[in-house]
């Protein structure tokens, strides 16, 4: 089992909690704190080397990793190697800012791994551009990635190195051609897909007990958190007590479900939940920045202001809901 359910390579709080509930995780509200210091971003969501440095500070502060695996191996395997960092770490990190300048990170890996210093030499220097070196302090997040691709240069290995690649940069373009429209399309087409396969009685709603039907199997106490969570969320949907969602109020179903716990929770047989995830994603920070009131609720304004900043365009058809 993985945090990241719907396999997007990014995890959120909520899928975090989700996925620790099985496990009578302790003191929540103190990993919520650890979890805000680690997303430098302020995004919701943490990706690999995020994550690794969430666990690693979770450790530093005296807190236990049992519950993140089911596999005492495993835990100690990752205990002993977060002792061992957090040794040398503390040698470096002479003010407590919890993070390490050029020179720290250099000593680090050659003084306190002198087997990576060959592989990780070349990608300090890449971290630290030349300009930037006499200021710039890497945070736990970006040294954990640091060692992460270092570790996958350093011959022989095992580490696959999937969460290497970042991002594909936001393209310049506009409307159609725009990386945003490419995403929210394939967002959308994913809902469209699972949508169909619940209705099954193609009647253009799907009702509780087909959601419920689709719940994977679980252990008593993880079925019954994830039937509480969906009824809960249905009600949120459907105030009117239908019973019934057409498609938009799926995707609304959708939408809350994501992000309390995952999508995958409620469509196992996902055309695509990756995709379905990061549209989310980019739509709530694109809500975010266009909500310039704080009421969560998009005048006419905002929502021009939504649609310029996702597409670099203003849809015809958008405005015409305001009159």
């Amino acid at each position: 089992a993985s945090p990241d359910k719907d396999k997007a390579g990014m995890i959120t709080f909520p899928s975090l909690q989700s996925y620790l509930t099985k496990s009578f995780f302790p003191d929540r509200e103190k990993f919520g704190e650890v979890f805000k210091i680690v997303d430098e971003k302020e995004s919701g969501t943490l990706g690999f080397s995020e994550f690794c440095a969430l666990l690693y500070l979770w450790r530093a502060d005296n807190g236990l990793l049992v519950c993140f695996w089911p596999h005492k191996q495993n835990v100690d395997v990752v205990t002993d190697g977060f002792v061992k960092l957090e040794e040398a770490w503390l040698k470096y990190d002479a003010e407590k800012t919890r993070k390490l300048g050029y020179e720290d990170v250099k000593k680090l890996v050659s003084t306190d791994l002198p087997a990576l210093w060959e592989s990780a030499q070349g990608k300090v220097d890449e971290f630290f551009p030349a300009s930037d070196r006499q200021t710039l302090k890497l945070s736990s997040s970006s040294v954990m990635l640091l060692l992460y691709s270092s570790l996958k240069a350093l011959p022989p290995n095992r580490i696959p190195g999937n969460f290497l690649s970042p991002p594909a940069p936001p393209s310049a373009e506009g409307g159609l051609s725009s990386a945003a429209w490419a995403l929210y399309t394939a967002g959308f087409k994913a809902l469209e897909a699972d949508f169909a396969k619940l209705d099954t009685s193609g009647g253009g709603y799907v009702d509780l007990s087909q959601l419920t039907m689709s719940l994977p199997l679980r252990p008593g106490a993880e079925r019954l958190f994830a039937d509480s969570r969906l009824q809960s969320n249905f009600g949120l949907v459907d105030p009117g007590m239908s019973h019934s969602l057409d498609f938009f109020e799926f995707v609304y179903l959708a939408y809350l479900t994501t992000f309390d716990g995952a999508y995958c929770d409620i469509v196992p047989q996902s055309a695509d939940c990756s995709q379905v995830l990061r549209m989310f994603l980019q739509i709530t920070a694109d809500y975010k920045a266009a909500d310039a009131r704080g009421t969560q609720r998009l005048n006419s304004a905002e929502v021009e202001s939504f649609f310029t900043r996702a597409f670099q365009t203003l849809p015809g058809s958008a405005m015409p809901l305001f009159e």
